[in-house]
Order: C-alpha cells, then structure tokens, then sequence
C-alpha cells in the first residue's frame, strides 16, 4: 500500500432478522486523501468487527468484481442502483461463514437505500468477467447463500433466473 492510510470507525447500525440480532459497521479507509467504504458484519450484539488492515489492498480489489447491481421492483417498474452500497461488503466477496451471507447485507443496503421490505424484489448483479456475465436471483432465495456463491463464476445455482 503506497502513501500514509487512515482507517476509522464511523457509524454503526444495529438489525435484526427474526431472532438474529446483527451490527453493520461502516468504515472510511483513506489512501493518499481517496476514501472508500467499507462495511463489516458483527453477528453479536457485543462484538465489534474490527477492520483487518492487511486485506485492505484486495478489498479495493475485490470491489471491481461488481460491475453494475441493482434492485428491480416486483412488478419490473424500476431499478435502483445499489452498486456503491454493495461494494462496500467487497470485505466477504472471498469468504463462506456465517457473516457473508446475502440477507445480512441486504438488509443494510433496503434499509439505507428503501426503508421498506425488500422480500419481493429481484437483485441483478453485473460481474467484471469476459463476458460481463448478468446473475439474477429473487432476494428471498439468496438470502441464506454467501455473496461469494452470488458473484461467483462457479455458481450455477438453482437461484439464478
């Protein structure tokens, strides 16, 4: 990593889906006066997810495998573009426990960009392949899949339309 860097803890929100109780926690990292988010998942109520410096570089990385997401209507009306707030889980774009699974970050992301329920909605995600390859898959589906088995080019799930 080249130039000075800062990382900072800057907000925290705290769901819960059922039972579960989860916090989302929003970081800046700074490189040479350039910020970028990034959101971590804590699972437990008292656990603060700290931010694992090292893997900084790859995460600014991995936020290229997203080309283009977006959240499509039930009844196909509108898209909102949410690629800049699903970039910002790029944290677990690598990973397959419990924390990187969809429905955390979907969450976030309806609660941020909708403030409404999200069940009914499909989410089109663009990935940066060779053939910029369009997944698409009912939110409710995916919930329970890691973000890695969505943008994945291994998956050919039952979940993609």
């Amino acid at each position: 990593m080249r130039g000075q860097h800062i990382v900072k803890l800057i907000h925290e929100n705290e769901y819960n889906i059922g039972e579960r109780e989860f916090t989302v926690y929003q970081y800046v990292f700074i490189v040479d006066g350039k910020s970028t988010y990034i959101n971590t998942i804590g699972l437990d109520t008292d656990e603060t997810t700290a931010l694992d410096t090292t893997a900084l570089e790859t995460i600014k990385d991995n936020r290229n495998m997203i080309v283009y997401c977006c959240l499509r209507s039930p009844s196909n009306e509108f898209d909102i573009d949410v690629t800049d707030e699903f970039r910002k889980f790029a944290y677990y774009y690598k990973d397959e426990d419990e924390k990187c699974k969809f429905k955390y970050a979907i969450k976030h992301i309806f609660s941020n960009v909708l403030g409404e329920d999200y069940e009914n909605y499909d989410v089109h995600i663009f990935v940066n392949d060779d053939d910029f390859t369009e997944k698409v898959y009912k939110i409710e589906d995916a919930n329970e899949v890691c973000i890695k088995r969505l943008i994945g080019r291994d998956s050919e799930s039952q979940l993609v339309m």
